[in-house]
C-alpha cells in the first residue's frame, strides 16, 4: 500500500502531491496551518485543533473549499490509511495547511 495525502478534496498518492508555485501561500506567505500527531494510531485533540484552525480562518478571512467536518473526516481517513504502513508502536504527524489558492494574475 502507498501512503496517501489529501489535496483539494481528493485522496492522492503522497508522492504525487504538489502545490502550484502560483499559490498565494507561497507568494505572499498566506498560510494557516495546524500540526497534529497520533498516539496509538488516534489523532490527539483533533477537535481542539479544528477549533483553533477555525479561529485562524476567521481572523484571516480565508475560506477553504472543505467544511471543518470534511477536514475532520479527511484527517481521520488519512490516519487510518497511513497508520497501517508504519512499524508497530509508531505514530504519525499530520499537517493541515490552508492557503488562499492560486493567484489569478501571477501574484502581482
Amino acid at each position: 500500500m502507498i501512503p496517501v495525502a489529501y489535496y483539494n478534496s481528493e485522496l492522492i498518492n503522497r508522492d504525487e502531491l504538489s502545490i502550484d508555485i502560483s499559490d498565494l501561500g507561497f507568494i505572499l506567505g498566506t498560510t494557516i496551518s495546524e500540526r497534529l500527531r497520533t498516539f496509538g494510531g488516534q489523532l490527539f485533540e483533533l477537535d481542539a485543533h479544528l477549533t483553533r484552525l477555525q479561529q485562524s480562518l476567521n481572523i484571516t478571512q480565508l475560506s477553504p473549499k472543505e467544511s471543518l467536518c470534511e477536514i475532520k473526516e479527511a484527517a481521520v481517513t488519512l490516519v487510518n490509511r497511513n497508520h497501517s504502513l508504519l512499524e508497530p508502536g509508531s505514530d504519525l504527524g499530520l499537517a493541515i495547511l490552508v492557503t488562499p489558492g492560486i493567484s489569478k494574475n501571477g501574484g502581482c
